[in-house]
């Protein structure tokens, strides 16, 4: 008798597939007495409250090389394709529509985790569609528990279709190969990626897409209320965009200093959900003496219900998730991406407080996110190199702990912030920096300070925090000015330089060869100029 693995349970026709439950951000509302505009549609509002909008075609969906045309392809052969772009552009929603349009009867697999991928795999399925939305989270983080290729390659040998989602950092993190002498953490991932068909999805409308988006604002108020919005764009806008940001700016102080909490954990590296005790622990250190003193007996409760409140029956700023599978059971809270995105970008110079350094360090249950806070509290002086985490340091003071940020070095933030008695644009006041370096940091020429910075790299390695600091010093103007001739903006370019440091700082034990920050400088440019808003199709 023949042994047969079990299929995977859960998978649901394409056609009768939830998109929400796929991922497909929740819209917003129009409610009745919006009242009319010009471009207001000549509907009741009231008519489209709870579905989806009216789904406007993309020119990555059609084409020789647009998502159709992919999958159609793979509808005879098995295919890979993956579509990149940043938070809430659209990418979810552009998969879902054309997986109806072209494989409406194909059995559509959700997968929780690597292993009913396994499984899949092992029944060797034809006419299945393989979902998987937010793509890292199956890839891993080059610990060895992600997807393996090879597993890819027997579904498509099966004829199977994957479809999946990524940002674009996270997709040039994954694809950018090592440099000498680095540890290939991310070889998987970039063998799987290299099977697939990218697409790129633009965060900006083109003209024809914006000629679309006006036709079908006839049919549907979100759309027009969508068209209106001039600081979002229309996808964006769609997913509650500019309701949660104004969400942010408008709380309270306890539900601002919870918020502010979350974004920072989130953005010094933190995946997994955030448990309500971290959160209430990490709180307090936003919030002034004052502030503390006041705080009234359910302060947590009502900034929590605040945070977690749904937007007009769409997004929340936090969203709770369920790791486990529980039902009604919340194991922690997730930051809308697009509220990271913007919120992240603003406090990346923000000094992270003690209080969330000590949650972190607590609550965290995810090896890898604990192995991450580990790391950066060193860096950022929390924690020393050789203390037993579970017993850090709790008697130092806010004042010195670094900004989070790993720009903002802190022995020379006057110099860079403050150029011929006023604050310049960053660049500027980096170059001016290079041009009168401290002593330590003169360079009679490259070698030399090839050298100097391997031995400061070294140095770095084994915990040593100014080490770091002054890597960063002495290469920043150096990165500046080309981020600048790449033609980056001023935002851009201080998002990609960041982007480098901390790169560098979670792949620092990796690092063998003294080139290696420059090699992950010129990974991070390629990254950052593929990543660039508006990119063509």
């Amino acid at each position: 008798m023949t042994f047969e693995p079990p299929k995977p349970a859960g998978m649901v026709r394409v056609a009768d597939a939830d998109p929400r439950r796929l991922g497909v951000h929740a819209a917003i509302d129009v409610p009745k007495t919006s009242g009319a505009s010009v471009t207001s549609p000549r509907v009741d509002a009231a008519e489209v409250v709870g579905e989806l909008p009216a789904y406007v075609e993309r020119d990555a969906d059609s084409g020789p090389g647009g998502m159709r045309a992919l999958l159609a392809r793979a509808v005879e052969r098995g295919g890979l394709v993956v579509l990149v772009g940043g938070s809430s552009v659209g990418k979810t929603r552009s998969a879902y529509e054309a997986l109806r349009t072209v494989m409406p009867e194909w059995r559509l697999l959700h997968p929780a985790d690597v292993g009913q991928i396994d499984q899949a795999a092992a029944t060797s399925p034809s006419r299945l569609v393989v979902w998987l939305d937010e793509l890292q989270r199956y890839l891993g983080d080059g610990g060895g528990d992600g997807l393996r290729v090879g597993t890819v390659r027997a579904l498509l040998d099966a004829g199977s279709v994957l479809v999946g989602t990524l940002w674009p950092d996270r997709y040039a993190a994954y694809t950018a190969p090592p440099a000498p002498g680095e540890l290939d953490r991310y070889a998987e991932a970039r063998q799987i990626l290299g099977l697939a068909d990218i697409v790129l999805v633009a965060a900006d409308f083109s003209p024809a897409e914006q000629e679309r988006a006006h036709a079908a604002a006839q049919a549907d108020a979100r759309i027009a209320l969508a068209l209106e919005s001039a600081d979002y764009g229309l996808t964006q806008t769609i997913a509650a965009a500019p309701q949660l940001v104004a969400l942010w700016r408008g709380a309270a102080p306890y539900a601002a200093a919870v918020l502010a909490a979350a974004v920072d954990a989130t953005r010094l590296g933190v995946h997994s959900p955030l448990s309500p005790e971290l959160l209430r622990v990490a709180a307090p250190g936003y919030c002034d003496a004052r502030q503390r003193a006041i705080a009234p007996a359910n302060w947590f409760e009502a900034a929590m219900a605040y945070a977690t409140a749904s937007v007009q029956g769409g997004a929340a700023l936090l969203a709770p998730v369920a790791s486990h599978g529980g039902m009604g059971q919340v194991d922690g809270y997730l930051v809308a991406d697009y509220l990271q995105q913007v919120v992240g970008r603003q406090r990346r110079t923000a000094r992270v407080p003690n209080t969330t350094w000590q949650a972190l360090l607590d609550h965290l249950t995810d090896p890898a996110d604990l192995a991450q806070i580990e790391r950066a509290a060193v860096y950022h002086g929390f924690l020393h190199q050789d203390a037993d985490p579970s017993h850090h340091r709790a008697d130092t003071s806010d004042d010195d702990v670094d900004r989070a940020a790993l720009l903002a070095v802190p022995r020379y933030a006057d110099k860079r912030e403050h150029v011929d008695g006023g604050v310049k644009d960053d660049c500027v006041a980096e170059q001016a920096m290079a041009a009168d370096p401290p002593p330590e940091l003169i360079s009679p020429d490259r070698a030399a300070r090839r050298d100097r910075v391997a031995g400061l790299l070294q140095e770095a390695r084994q915990g040593r925090r100014e080490a770091f600091n002054l890597i960063a010093a002495e290469l920043t103007p150096l990165l500046c000015q080309v981020m600048r001739c790449q033609g980056l903006d001023k935002e851009a370019a201080e998002d990609a330089i960041q982007t480098i440091w901390l790169t560098l700082l979670r792949h620092l034990d990796a690092i063998t060869a003294p080139r290696g920050p420059g090699r992950v400088a010129g990974r991070d440019r390629d990254a950052r100029s593929m990543a660039g808003t508006g990119h063509p199709t």
